[in-house]
Formats: structure tokens, sequence, C-alpha cells
């Protein structure tokens, strides 16, 4: 029905889903530590994991080599039926950044960022139909994925110079830039039921037109809120 709502007001729906990550008893659903990634070489006990709150369906997330083919294997079909079965427009593949050295279980050294291309190319091929956004957390795999279609960028904008910087460099490589602006963040998640505090308008609308005017698209609007019926809220 979300879905639905979204695209009835002209929105694309995407599927969030991290590009490595697994509960920590993924092995029961076929998960191999073998695509595991590591901190120090050798030590299965360093497996790199990502903590989330305790409250949470698991309180970490084991990071795995995204261009690992077993991974692939086991990640893209199960994916792609999310997909298909939810009428998603495309998936939002989500990464958390630079992690550090690293080496996979077999003691290879591993540069995170190298691993992110063969993640899209293999997505592509598998489901060809829908759209990818790529998150850099804070251009992390940035140049790397130049060369792939579609990018939703997360770099730490310092000022309205980067800003305009960012798209200008992306378009200059023929692909185009999605940013996430989170402005005014500590505004929007302070919301007392259908109230929000409201937004500075200019800001927002400065931020959009120079993005816009150096050739970027923003991303301003957050989920659909409580049943098909409420507005979007802005979540910038």
């Amino acid at each position: 029905a979300l879905i639905r709502a979204g695209h009835d007001r002209g929105m694309l729906a995407f599927s969030y889903n991290l590009a490595f990550g697994v509960y920590a008893d993924a092995d029961k659903d076929g998960v191999s530590s073998d695509w595991g990634l590591l901190k120090r070489k050798g030590d299965p006990a360093s497996q790199d994991h990502h903590p989330l709150p305790d409250a949470w369906a698991t309180n970490k997330l084991l990071v795995l080599d995204p261009a690992n083919p077993g991974w692939l294997d086991y990640l893209l079909p199960r994916q792609k039926s999310a997909l298909d079965r939810f009428v998603f427009d495309g998936w939002h593949i989500d990464t958390l950044g630079y992690r550090g050295p690293m080496f996979t279980a077999a003691g290879e050294p591993v540069r995170l960022a190298d691993r992110f291309a063969p993640l899209v190319s293999a997505a592509h091929r598998a489901m060809p139909e829908k759209l990818l956004l790529f998150n850099t957390v804070s251009l992390y795999g940035h140049r790397e994925l130049l060369a792939h279609p579609a990018l939703w960028d997360d770099p730490g904008l310092r000022d309205y110079a980067d800003l305009a910087r960012l798209p200008t460099e992306t378009l200059a490589e023929g692909k185009p830039l999605i940013a996430a602006l989170y402005l005014q963040k500590n505004k929007a998640q302070r919301v007392d039921g259908d109230r929000p505090e409201p937004f500075n308008p200019p800001s927002v609308l400065l931020a959009s037109a120079v993005l816009q005017a150096a050739g970027g698209t923003p991303l301003f609007l957050g989920d659909l809120q409580g049943d098909s019926d409420s507005p979007a809220m802005l979540s910038t």
C-alpha cells in the first residue's frame, strides 16, 4: 500500500538493503563464514561487524566481502525476489564507509572500495529492469563507481562550494549524482506526533538551487507517514 501511494504521487520506491551485512546467525540460512571480512589476518574472531541498538532485531551486522561470488549467488536472487514481489522500482544499496584494513577468510588483503563495482555489475546483470542507487558514504568508493549509471551520495558536505563541485565532477564522467541533503537534521528528529518542527524554507531552497544549478538532484522527502493518505514529511 505504501509503494502504491508513492507511485500515485509520482515517486519511485526503492528497497533499502546493505551491500554486505548479515545477522550473526546467518549461517543457519546458508551464509558461509568464508565470505566474511576480518580485521586481523587469519583471525576468525576479528570478524568485522557493525553494531546496532539492542532493541533491534539483531544487535550487530557481520560485514562480508561484497564481491565474493558465493555472497553474490546468495544475495542477488533474494534481492530480486523482494523487488519483484513488492513492485519496487529499484534497490538502494547502502554501505558503511571506510572500515580500515581488512582481510578475506583466506588471508588476502581487501580494499573495500574496489569490491563495490563487481557487486553493482552483478546486480545489473541479475535485475537489468531495476534502478540501482549506491550510497558511497563520505565519498568512500565514489571514484570507483563513476562508471555505473546511478549514485546516491553522502559526501559530508562542508559548504555550498562542495555542493556545487560534486555534481560537476560527476557529470564530467557522464553520470548523474543524487545528494541526500540532511538540512536541519536535528529538527527533523524532533517530531511530536503529526507536528514536526518547521524547517527554514530559505536554507532548503538555497541548497536545492545550488545543487540543481550544478546539475545534481537533491533528495528531500522521506517516507510517507501513517496511512496512504498522509502527506510525505520533509526529512532533510
